[in-house]
């Protein structure tokens, strides 16, 4: 089931991760945060996480990596 972002989950990032604005490392960075940082995000599909970012103060829709959870 992908995209459905219904559960609500939340981790710590291993090492300094970046939020892309679309599934693919490729894309564009919306926001980068270090190693050690709690984000909320949820299930998007078997490799990627979604969550949500402000940037300015307009919320913005992200994806990252399980691996960096």
């Amino acid at each position: 089931m992908s995209g459905n972002g219904s559960l609500p989950l939340q981790g710590c990032f291993k090492n300094k991760t970046h939020v892309y604005n679309k599934t693919d490392e490729r894309s564009s960075i919306l926001k980068s945060y270090p190693a050690g940082r709690i984000l909320k995000y949820g299930a998007y599909d078997s490799n990627w996480f979604i969550a949500t970012v402000y940037i300015k103060g307009k919320k913005h829709t992200g994806y990252t990596k399980h691996s960096d959870v």
